[in-house]
C-alpha cells in the first residue's frame, strides 16, 4: 500500500475551525447557506440578491465580523458571495484574515 493513500484518521485542523466559522456566519442571519472548501481555502455563502455592490459590502461586513475566528486559520482564506440567481461565478469575494 502506498503511503498517503486512503482516508486519513485525523481530519485537517482547519475543519473544526472552519465549521465554527460557518456556524458563526449562519448565526448572523445574513445568509442561510455556508459551504467550506478546505482544499481551496474558501468559504462560500449564498446571498439572496444579484447586486454586485451589495455583495461587496456583505463580504466586507462578514469578514470584519469574523476576524476573531479567522485570525488563527492557517494560510490565506477567502469568502465568496454567491447569488441563487447567478451561480456561474461569485458576485464578490474578499479575504478572511
Amino acid at each position: 500500500m502506498l503511503a498517503g493513500c486512503g482516508k486519513s484518521d485525523t481530519p485537517p485542523v482547519a475543519t473544526d475551525k472552519t465549521n465554527k466559522l460557518c456556524a458563526a456566519i449562519l448565526d448572523t442571519g445574513l445568509t442561510q447557506k455556508c459551504i467550506v472548501s478546505n482544499l481551496d481555502r474558501t468559504v462560500g455563502i449564498t446571498f439572496d440578491s444579484n447586486d454586485d455592490e451589495k455583495a461587496r459590502m456583505l463580504c466586507m461586513d462578514i469578514a470584519n465580523r469574523m476576524k476573531p475566528l479567522t485570525a488563527n486559520l492557517a494560510g490565506q482564506w477567502n469568502l465568496q458571495v454567491f447569488s441563487p440567481y447567478r451561480d456561474d461565478r461569485p458576485l464578490n469575494y474578499c479575504a478572511l484574515h
